[in-house]
């Protein structure tokens, strides 16, 4: 199948961006002449693969330097886009329309990584066309032990992914709800491979159901995610008969009451029941509390379970309140629930910004912890409070926490987290409930290493189409939730490769013609190439360049 799909990709997949003039390559500017004000302008076309058609109401995505969300725009009657005002930097751009496959600028292949797209100041790029293939579909029905069809129920295209240090099923975006037949058609699928799950629609609050429900399935027809059967899908393809038939279970009811710190109830709060599967965390049944503060989930097949509690007129982790409560239903009912305040811990220190003399706005800094076993549910998400000193005060749920940098602004990387002066980046922070701990400092730097580079092939002819992996010559690493010791990138339009987000260290290097972005990071995946990768070490603030040979798979 992956021949078909570097077939379909490669044709008319997507034009290269023309830059002004007779030189095409496009080089990120100095940062001191970069203009202040929006000057530049990417414009293109959207089509069909198939029939050359222009695509109307395509969404088109942009994100980038002075972007706070991305912007998207539709295309008109004859397919065409714009995007003015943009400030010289790197772009990521994607187009997607229902049925059709979503691409992102530079993607030839299913679930690749986009490129870059490296804009000039007054830039006009022009032709950044996609020629978007059709979406593959898989189509069934749902029934239960008796034949019959089972309406209303979700069905998923699930996916395997390696993602926060394990490899999940984890939804690829696309779902479709069941009709009165018990029929699904889930559609817009890239070429690959799939699972198909189904789960029942709750009811919600308190509204009284059968005893007897249905267990979460998997095609053909289990209740075992590692007995799902996967589904091969090519371009543009319909699967049929995808049937699952569905395992009866007894349903319970989750009842209790909310209380606040002194015991009282709360009036008025706002409950999320979320399913903890063994492939993923969602909500999936919401209810107010009543005016005593009593709630019930009703139809609750068995499995594990949190329920999400937002007291009106409080945000998350601002009275210290634990949010999630997490619950096991086995079949029985589970009453008298007593959710309320318990106590957690919190984390208290400043940024170090380094160099010390930096301006960076406090609005683009984002603390926040992650579990460091990364089978440990992750039950609570705050964001540090951060003052104009660059003090910050975090809840945080007890237990061994990793602190972490997110979202920061260009340019900016973790460089460690200490404690009294102690390295504890990697091992984390013991954190007791009820108990603060203070003296911490996150010192995040622009001064982390820099790699530059290019790919040739076997005849030392230069790439413009590949991809870069950067992984910790510490196999223990590999595992890292955060990604911290990983990197991938793609070339911009002049076949240059950027990683900006490593700390220093000892890495491996590979330049691999396709890789899967949902593998990338997977250990079983790297410790292929450790033989053939190219040993690099980078030191604080060092800029490397690094010329790469493409690797055979």
């Amino acid at each position: 199948m992956r021949a078909a799909i570097v077939a379909m990709f490669l044709l008319p997949a997507v034009a290269h961006a023309q830059a002004p003039g007779p030189n095409r390559a496009a080089v990120a500017p100095p940062r001191d002449q970069v203009a202040r004000a929006g000057t530049a302008i990417i414009r293109g076309r959207i089509t069909a693969a198939d029939t050359g058609r222009a695509l109307r109401w395509a969404s088109v995505s942009l994100s980038g330097p002075g972007i706070v969300r991305a912007r998207t725009v539709l295309t008109d009657d004859q397919g065409r886009y714009e995007f003015k005002d943009l400030t010289a930097g790197s772009f990521s751009l994607s187009v997607g329309k229902p049925g059709f496959v979503r691409l992102s600028y530079g993607q030839t292949r299913s679930f690749q990584s986009g490129r870059p797209l490296v804009l000039l100041d007054k830039q006009v790029l022009e032709n950044v066309d996609f020629n978007l293939p059709r979406g593959g579909a898989i189509i069934g029905r749902v029934y239960d032990e008796l034949g019959d069809a089972a309406a209303n129920m979700t069905v998923e295209a699930m996916r395997s992914r390696y993602a926060d240090g394990r490899r999940r099923l984890s939804p690829s975006g696309q779902s479709a709800v069941t009709n009165d037949l018990g029929e699904f058609r889930i559609y817009g699928l890239q070429p690959g491979e799939y699972y198909v799950s189904v789960t029942m629609r709750f009811p919600g609050g308190d509204v009284e159901t059968p005893g007897s429900g249905f267990a979460p399935s998997y095609y053909p027809g289990t209740t075992n995610p590692g007995e799902a059967r996967r589904i091969a899908v090519d371009i543009g393809q319909t699967i049929a008969n995808a049937d699952v038939q569905l395992s009866p279970v007894k349903l319970a009811t989750v009842s209790g009451v909310i209380v606040d710190a002194e015991g009282r109830p709360f009036s008025s709060a706002s409950l999320n029941l979320l399913q903890n599967g063994p492939s993923y965390d969602r909500g999936v049944s919401f209810t107010e509390a009543n005016g005593d503060g009593s709630f019930k989930f009703s139809g609750v097949p068995p499995g594990k379970y949190s329920i999400d509690v937002s007291p009106s007129g409080t945000s998350p982790g601002a009275s210290g309140m634990r949010l999630f409560e997490p619950i096991t239903v086995d079949g029985g009912d589970v009453a008298g629930l007593r959710v309320g305040p318990r106590p957690m811990s919190g984390a208290r220190g400043r940024i170090v910004l380094d160099p010390a003399n930096a301006a960076v706005n406090i609005r683009d800094l984002h603390i926040s912890t992650a579990p460091v076993d990364p089978d440990e549910f992750r039950s609570f998400w705050a964001d540090a409070k951060i003052n104009p000193a660059l003090e910050f005060d975090l809840p945080v749920l007890g237990g061994l926490m990793m602190l972490t940098a997110d979202s920061l602004p260009a340019g900016w990387t973790l460089k460690d987290v200490r404690l009294e002066g102690t390295d504890v980046t990697d091992r984390g922070i013991e954190f007791k409930a009820g108990e603060k701990v203070a003296g911490i400092e996150v010192e995040l730097t622009t001064r982390g290493p820099k790699v530059r580079g290019s790919v040739r092939d076997a005849k030392d002819k230069p790439l413009d189409d590949y991809t870069v992996l950067f992984f910790s010559q510490r196999k223990e690493r590999w595992s890292d939730r955060r990604g911290r010791y990983f990197a991938a990138a793609r070339p911009d339009q002049a076949g240059q490769f950027a990683v900006n987000t490593l700390p220093p260290g000892d890495y491996y290097a590979v330049a691999l013609e396709y890789v899967d972005q949902d593998q990338a990071a997977d250990p079983d995946f790297l410790d292929r190439f450790t033989g053939a990768a190219t040993r690099v070490s980078l030191g604080e603030g060092e800029v490397r360049t690094v010329e790469l040979k493409i690797t055979a798979p």
